[in-house]
């Protein structure tokens, strides 16, 4: 975890620096000031990248960067024997 989030837990979220809760729209709307290897947390409010049909090969870089961390993950579930949950 972060350090910086218990330290900012007693503020109210709209306190909290926007790296938090980066709106992905934020990127190019305010291009001067995100900066990609500050942001924590990517907030998608229009499009989403589980609905990307093009996964990992999307043109969004915010997309690729879900696909790449969810790619992540699921190889460290399988490393310690988690399985992909069977939804019906």
């Amino acid at each position: 975890m972060d350090p910086i989030v218990p330290t900012l837990s007693r503020f109210r979220a709209n306190d909290r620096p926007y790296i938090y809760n980066a709106l992905k729209t934020l990127r190019t709307a305010h291009a001067p000031i995100w900066k990609d290897e500050e942001v924590k947390n990517v907030h998608y409010i229009l499009s989403k990248p589980w609905d990307d049909k093009l996964g990992a090969e999307s043109s969004d870089d915010t997309h690729v960067w879900w696909w790449e961390i969810d790619e992540e993950r699921r190889e460290k579930e399988k490393e310690v024997g988690l399985r992909e949950p069977q939804w019906t």
